[in-house]
């Protein structure tokens, strides 16, 4: 029996304070041996046995048989039972630093049994005043078998069936995730228990230093063990990161001797705070990655609306080269008459399908199926429904405004046709922009806020071409094409 503050021996003591230190002291504080402690009464110094729990004497309280006074445990003087030494009279520590004796892995073994599911009876095996080089050979013993013991069997295998040429590779890559978690893992048990001591101190008097909080933190990491169960330990991380605060703060409050609720505070702190750290920084990373996505998402849909105005456009001036300048009555009769195809109308992310795009009486669907004579005819019937005046008609998401148009001769940039998904089926514009082909050949694109600037500078061009002025792309429909009688902006 041990002063816990300076291992002073504290046998044959009468007074209950460290003759070495001052600390107060009582038997009850410490775990023996059955019978291997004569328990002496202050008095007459008659001798009794601990045979309950913990050695302890059963009655702790009772009268002394020999000078009848009433005696307690705590108040008698200890010394070793005869042909007991002085080594066999306490609860052996902790396997781990009996290593020399037991052997490593075995010792090792057993103090991860006892992190787990005892790890206050652990710290009361370690001595006091123990340094930690103990507890950090075993945390990071600890933090190599755990991956070899998960990921190991696979490269057994691995090895006995021919790893491939990158079976060296493999090797070298978990060679490094080890010693990434061996440096990760240190600097976070450093850190743990340098906050948790530190806390404890700000909170209040530690009977034992901060070797007492730092051997509770390591001696502890016992749970991470389930890190090791094949293709799950990965996800297991986080239950043994729990279970491994649950066990330390047991284990200093057992070790340093305060409450539970201080413990449980000074502790859990640092762990908490890693944890909302890492859930903040999951949600940066989710959140970077979703805006990333959707950039990149709208940058292929901008791509793919670029690629289609341009293949309407070269399609148109396709039309017009092998019609002597002449442009479609209806924009479909560029389905005839060119390359293009019913698929190139719609834009992504737009509500317009084949089955709302409409040709005279037909949707596309419809006009797909037809014979060449039946088609021929439908798009003759649609090119003669639009009015005579008529600037600007709808075909799918574009408005087609050539009309009264000589594309060889027209002015540079003057609109031809224009992406502007259809308003029937898009309450509202699903793109943030508007592309718009000109009889030069050339596309061009703007943002749909800037389209009321932009219209009116189209329309000043159409002036000075003598064309009438444009409305609003966005109010054309398949059923109410543009004409000069409407009120132009």
């Amino acid at each position: 029996m041990r002063c816990k503050s300076c291992d002073y021996r504290l046998w044959n003591i009468h007074s209950r304070q460290c003759p070495e230190c001052g600390r107060a002291f009582r038997p009850s504080e410490y775990e023996f041996v059955p019978n291997a402690v004569r328990f002496c009464c202050p008095h007459c110094s008659t001798a009794y046995y601990g045979t309950g729990e913990k050695g302890h004497l059963q009655p702790q309280q009772f009268r002394c048989v020999q000078c009848e006074s009433q005696i307690a445990m705590d108040d008698m003087v200890l010394l070793p039972t005869e042909g007991v030494d002085e080594e066999s009279t306490g609860i052996a520590p902790a396997a781990w630093l009996e290593r020399a004796r037991l052997g490593t892995l075995r010792a090792w073994w057993s103090t991860v049994g006892r992190s787990m599911i005892a790890p206050a009876a652990l710290i009361e095996r370690v001595p006091a005043l123990a340094g930690t080089a103990p507890a950090w050979g075993f945390l990071l013993l600890t933090v190599v078998l755990v991956p070899l013991l998960g990921v190991g069997p696979l490269f057994v295998v691995s090895a006995v069936f021919g790893g491939g040429p990158g079976a060296l590779q493999m090797v070298l890559a978990a060679l490094v995730s080890v010693g990434m978690g061996l440096g990760g893992t240190a600097l976070f048990a450093l850190l743990w228990a340098g906050a948790a001591h530190g806390l404890l101190r700000l909170s209040g008097p530690t009977p034992y230093p901060a070797s007492r909080t730092v051997n509770a933190v390591l001696y502890t990491c016992g749970p991470m063990l389930i890190a090791a169960a094949p293709c799950l330990g990965f996800y297991l991380i986080p239950v043994g990161l729990v279970w491994w605060t649950t066990c330390a703060v047991l284990a200093v409050h057992a070790g340093q001797r305060t409450s539970g609720v201080r413990a449980c505070l000074t502790v859990g702190a640092f762990p908490c705070l890693v944890a909302l750290a890492a859930a903040a920084g999951l949600v940066a990373v989710f959140t970077i990655g979703f805006q990333a996505a959707r950039s990149a998402s709208a940058s292929a849909s901008a791509a793919a609306a670029s690629f289609q105005v341009q293949t309407v456009l070269d399609s148109l001036i396709a039309y017009a080269d092998a019609h002597l300048g002449d442009t479609p009555p209806h924009a479909a009769a560029l389905l005839e008459d060119t390359s293009l195809t019913s698929t190139l109308l719609t834009v992504p992310g737009s509500a317009t399908s084949d089955a709302t795009i409409r040709v005279a009486d037909a949707s596309i669907v419809q006009l797909d199926a037809m014979s060449d004579r039946d088609r021929a005819e439908t798009i003759r019937r649609a090119a003669t429904s639009l009015p005579p005046d008529v600037l600007a008609h709808r075909l799918g998401d574009f408005v087609f405004t050539y009309h009264g148009i000589d594309l060889a001769g027209a002015p540079v940039g003057l609109w031809v046709v224009i992406l502007a998904p259809d308003p029937d089926v898009n309450p509202s514009p699903p793109l943030n922009k508007v592309w718009v082909g000109s009889a030069d050949g050339a596309v061009s694109q703007f943002r749909t806020a800037r389209m009321t600037q932009n219209l009116k500078s189209q329309n000043a061009l159409r002036k000075d071409a003598g064309l009438a002025p444009l409305p609003d792309p966005f109010t054309v429909t398949h059923a109410r094409p543009a004409t000069a009688g409407d009120n132009a902006p």
